[in-house]
């Protein structure tokens, strides 16, 4: 069975400690950023299943990175939650 492998970015630690906790007990992989180039740099490395993106990000980084995702074709979801 495949495991579920996650990009999580966000600003704000706390709470990407918190999301990385939870994700991995549910049993995914979790791969995080805590800029938009380190997102940006760990998609284009590896096919993820969902891509997280805290509020904490800035809304015009929040853009861009959803429209790199969707500019590649990837069928990646992407989530928005604080």
């Amino acid at each position: 069975m495949r495991t579920n492998i996650v990009l999580a970015e966000g600003f704000d630690l706390s709470l990407m400690r918190t999301r990385t906790l939870v994700l991995r007990s549910a049993g995914y992989i979790v791969e995080t950023a805590s800029t938009l180039k380190k997102a940006v740099d760990r998609f284009q490395a590896t096919d993820f299943d969902p891509v997280l993106l805290c509020h904490s990000i800035p809304m015009k980084d929040r853009d861009r990175l959803t429209c790199l995702i969707r500019a590649t074709g990837a069928l990646t979801p992407g989530t928005t939650f604080g």
